[in-house]
């Protein structure tokens, strides 16, 4: 008996230390990257997608929730583009070997995936998924090429597929009919079979085949979304089809995409949106922290002030403070913002003002920020106590007290690698600050290691 079709394919990409298969996912990339997934010891598995093209750190990301998901735990977080991820895994390579790395929608990674490719060797594989080839990418040398000629089904291998439930002849006509494409004969062999569609595998989670989806009404995947914890893609969807969910889903959705370093995306899909809903309060507080990591800040400051001249808005006025002119006008905004109202934003930029006109006031403020971060409301964003534990850190430094800053950083680092946060920009900030701390104190055994 011939071989199946997943195995005879199985056999072409193990073949060589990178395989590269050139074809639409119709003809069974995903359901092969599955079995290797399976079958093989540790596989890391990116999905890419076109908003990823031109984004370092959406790349990143990707590296690093596919990692996460393949080590049940967390070797490096979000925010940071894909080249510290890759580099952290090429340090310690031989600790995960034998080892795949699997990419879907390469295309739209070629730099990454082509680093990837130079991992390839003793211990580590590659398969990588491309769409259309691009020109620019440069196949390496002996790699495993499949494209549709080599992963079309042959006909006894279809035969195989359907063997005693239906003739050889209808199989060969189905055969005939979707051209030998894994995926489309799989769907109408089980339409025959009056079975369900099988889904398409994924790296995150399988789906229906785009030729087999239905039509999902917004505010049920809006509901789909949030129910997983999606909120990214929640607000992408909502400020594309569901505009008056926008403002709602900001507080969660914004801080899904400035952990994750997506300030350029957040930036454009909230200065996308019509006039009036740009002028709401909850989207010009967000607007205006995209703006400030963008460079955008002129296009928000006239529509901001407007709105402060009108309401107290503490948040907003407390985000606003930082970019007014003087220091001494900074600090008063920001006081007032926090005497309004005390909010997780209005003590953070109280202190922040605070630091270096009084010191050890600010020290107290981000106590207050400390104590507020244990609150229920605040429990779902660790973070936050990582942020008020930093805060203290500095003023700490400021006020001359070098080893209790050293202490406050450290308990900070502590409290982030403890909390799950993917913010790694946060993270190598507080990291940083440690190590200046503990270089004041002299305690610099073992940190360059560390760092």
């Amino acid at each position: 008996m011939p071989p199946s079709w997943l195995e005879r394919c199985l056999d072409l990409i193990r073949a060589a230390p990178v395989s590269v298969l050139v074809a639409d996912a119709a003809w069974g990339a995903p359901y092969l990257f599955e079995a290797l997934q399976e079958r093989e010891e540790l596989a890391i598995w990116l999905e890419l997608n076109p908003e990823d093209a031109t984004d370092d750190i959406a790349q990143g990301n990707a590296l690093s929730s596919a990692v996460t998901r393949a080590l049940g735990s967390q070797l490096f977080g979000h925010g940071l583009a894909y080249g510290y991820g890759l580099s952290v895994l090429r340090d310690n390579l031989e600790l995960f070997t034998p080892l795949r790395f699997i990419v879907s929608g390469a295309d739209y990674a070629q730099a990454l995936v082509s680093e990837l490719a130079g991992l390839a060797g003793a211990g580590a594989r590659v398969s990588l998924s491309f769409q259309d080839l691009p020109e620019t990418f440069l196949i390496p040398d002996g790699a495993s090429v499949l494209q549709p000629q080599e992963l079309q089904l042959q006909l006894e291998e279809a035969q195989a597929l359907g063997e005693n439930r239906l003739s050889d002849t209808e199989l060969s006509n189905l055969h005939t009919l979707t051209k030998g494409a894994f995926e489309p004969f799989l769907i109408e062999l089980n339409k025959r079979l009056n079975l369900p569609t099988q889904l398409r595998p994924g790296a995150v989670q399988a789906i229906l085949p785009p030729s087999e989806a239905h039509t999902v009404p917004s505010a049920v995947m809006l509901q789909v979304y949030l129910r997983r914890g999606q909120h990214l893609d929640a607000l992408e969807l909502a400020a594309r089809e569901l505009l008056e969910r926008v403002p709602a889903l900001l507080a969660e959705g914004g801080e899904a995409f400035i952990s994750r370093g997506l300030y350029g995306r957040l930036w454009k899909l909230l200065d996308g949106l019509p006039t009036n809903l740009k002028q709401e309060e909850a989207v010009l507080f967000w607007r205006l922290r995209a703006a400030a990591r963008t460079g955008h800040l002129e296009h928000v400051r006239a529509d901001v002030e407007r709105h402060l001249a009108r309401r107290e808005a503490p948040d907003l006025r407390a985000l606003h403070a930082s970019k007014l002119g003087t220091p001494e006008v900074r600090l008063a905004e920001a006081k007032r913002a926090y005497e309004a109202k005390k909010t997780f934003y209005t003590l953070q930029h109280y202190g922040v003002h605070l630091l270096f006109h009084d010191p050890a006031a600010a020290f107290g403020i981000y106590g207050e920020l400390l104590e507020l971060t244990q609150r229920a409301e605040h429990l779902k964003h660790p973070e936050r106590s990582v942020v008020a534990q930093a805060g203290q850190g500095l003023a700490a430094a400021l006020l001359g007290r070098y080893r209790e800053s050293s202490y406050r950083f450290e308990e900070a680092l502590r409290a982030f690698d403890a909390s799950g946060s993917g913010d790694w920009q946060l993270r190598a900030s507080v990291l940083s600050n440690w190590a200046f701390s503990r270089i004041l104190i002299g305690e610099t055994v073992g940190l360059n290691e560390l760092l």
